[in-house]
């Protein structure tokens, strides 16, 4: 399918607006020029209702972790029924990106799902390098899956979700929760994921160049969040590398036609049906990469959006159903 016709305008927008290339600037320029642009186009964004939303900070291992947490309805305690809850971790190639950039996404996840919401603002590379990040997140996780009766949420309901580098850490967060036995995870969301830092797919080729994200791009991320290249062969950095995909919660996977990252989401989609794990993989033909973090642009966003958040309210149904037979 061609190019959709609002990417194509925005791209050639960023290409007129001549700003300097990602892999250009320092890490601290790039958040700077990234949370300018997010001020810009805010003011586009309709910010979904829900019934209260929170900053706290978690104690992880080497820091307070600063989370976001988003309840669907307003808390009234012994009101309601113990919530399902998402764990949500950002993109932004492990260096850029935050609460705020992605309150837009949580809040319609947190509404769409019914579920708690808790957003992860993990420490960002080169300042915090793998392996901190994926345990940060695994600790976030097992932090609300500890707390889950005091937030108002259903442990045996626990999803984790993320975008882009977030699905990289979100898969990693998996093999983790998997391998030490805790938290159990009812389901993972990975939305356009990196899945392999080695990766030279056809699609790293085809859309390395013009379409959002760059190849030059990826290559600096890994540079800034990877201590050196052996870390890109170890599983919890490239989860398509894991020899085991066995006894993973099952998965949603999100890729874009037009992404660089589109062949290791499809990639990890088939390992995860191979080892048996249910999956569900939605392709959206003509979108490039970060486009669901676009809901003022694409209809497409809030389509995905949607479509996970009923795909989760399915997920957690089941799983209610099968605790109320054990």
């Amino acid at each position: 399918m061609p190019l959709d016709p609002k990417a194509e305008v925005f791209l050639q927008r960023l290409k007129v607006l001549g700003a300097p290339a990602i892999h250009k600037m320092s890490p601290d320029l790039a958040r700077k020029a990234q949370a300018t642009g997010y001020a810009f186009l805010a003011f586009k964004i309709q910010k979904v209702a829900v019934g209260l939303v929170q900053d706290r900070t978690v104690s992880t291992q080497k820091r307070e972790t600063p989370v976001r947490i988003y309840w669907p309805t307003a808390r009234e305690s012994g009101a309601s029924a113990p919530s399902p809850l998402i764990v949500f971790i950002h993109g932004g190639g492990w260096v850029l990106g935050d609460l705020d950039q992605y309150d837009d996404m949580c809040r319609r996840l947190c509404q769409g799902a019914s579920s708690i919401v808790v957003s992860v603002d993990y420490g960002l590379a080169p300042e915090w390098r793998f392996p901190a990040p994926v345990e940060e997140c695994y600790a976030v996780t097992r932090w609300a899956a500890d707390h889950a009766e005091a937030l108002g949420a259903d442990p045996n309901r626990i999803a984790i979700a993320g975008d882009s580098a977030g699905g990289n850490l979100a898969a990693a967060v998996c093999l983790l929760a998997r391998d030490r036995d805790v938290p159990r995870l009812a389901c993972q969301v990975l939305m356009y994921p990196v899945t392999h830092m080695l990766s030279e797919t056809e699609s790293r080729s085809r859309n390395g160049s013009g379409y959002f994200l760059e190849g030059p791009d990826m290559l600096w991320f890994g540079e800034c969040y990877l201590r050196d290249r052996c870390d890109a062969k170890d599983p919890l950095a490239s989860p398509l590398l894991a020899s085991d995909h066995k006894g993973l919660p099952p998965a949603v996977v999100i890729t874009a036609e037009y992404d660089p990252l589109h062949d290791e989401g499809v990639a990890y989609s088939a390992a995860l049906r191979k080892a048996g794990v249910p999956t569900v993989h939605r392709d959206y033909p003509g979108m490039i990469h970060g486009f669901m973090s676009m809901t003022w642009m694409f209809e497409q966003a809030i389509e995905a959006i949607d479509f996970v958040a009923e795909t989760l309210q399915i997920t957690f149904t089941y799983n209610a159903q099968e605790e109320a037979r054990v």
